[in-house]
């Protein structure tokens, strides 16, 4: 951004300021993705019956 306000102006460091933003902007919306997608598999997982079934068999407590 610097050297694009040294050559360009400050019209230039905008632009790329602006770009820059909605790359990293598209990038946070596939992280925020990725951590509700694990959080929501872990969740399900641990309310599936086959877990349940399993803390049965090893003889331990159901938390609810």
């Amino acid at each position: 951004m610097i050297v694009s306000l040294i050559s360009n102006g400050y019209e230039g460091m905008i632009s790329v300021m602006i770009k820059n933003m909605n790359d990293w902007f598209s990038l946070l919306i596939l992280l925020i993705y990725k951590v509700f997608h694990s959080y929501m598999s872990y969740y399900l997982y641990y309310r599936s019956p086959e877990y349940r079934a399993s803390l049965n068999k090893d003889k331990d407590t159901i938390r609810a």
